[in-house]
This record gives C-alpha cells, structure tokens and sequence, in this order.
C-alpha cells in the first residue's frame, strides 16, 4: 500500500511499524526469498478492492452502503488482537513470507 493513499496522519503508522519489525527480529535472508517468490507483474499492477469492513464510513452514504460494517478495532481488544481477514478475496491463501524461527 503507497503511503499516499493512505495519507495522514494515518499513514505514518504502517511505516513506524515496519520499521520497528525489521530492527526487531534475528536477521535473516527472508526479505531476499520472498521477493524472489512474488510473482512479477506484467504490465500494468493489478489492483484489489479492499473488504467494506476496513472501509472508513466518513459520510451518510458510506454508513448506508455498509463501509466499516463489523470492524474490529485491534486495540480495544485484549492482547491487542483480533482474528479478521484484510486480504482481498483474489489474495487468500497465498503464502510469499515464512518467517524465520
């Protein structure tokens, strides 16, 4: 996800979190192998709508059309956790990373 799309001040958060992630773990190859396992594009990036569920419903017709519907917000829960999807349906199931034990 670009940081543009997201944009602020949301969008500052998703890269203090990688950047927290990547100084955190044991280092390990695992950047080099998943890139090398993603398929590349051809042509011009596809592109997946995100769930209705992760939509911000910031007007009327947003509410109404079910944007936000049952979002459950990680940190209002204990551990900080929730089980819920965020991958697009075209995107389930597929596996790039393994993390390194």
């Amino acid at each position: 996800m670009r940081f543009g799309f997201v944009g602020m001040p949301e969008g500052h958060l998703p890269l203090t979190q990688a950047a927290i992630y990547l100084a955190s773990p044991r280092k390990a190859n695992t950047a080099v192998t998943t890139y090398a396992d993603c398929p590349r594009p051809r042509g011009r990036a596809r592109r997946f709508a995100s769930a209705l569920h992760l939509r911000n419903p910031s007007s009327a017709l947003g509410r109404s059309m079910g944007l936000g519907k049952d979002y459950k917000y990680p940190h209002t829960y204990d551990g900080h956790f929730v089980v819920e999807d965020y991958l697009p349906d075209e995107l389930k199931g597929r596996h790039y990373y393994q993390a390194v034990k």
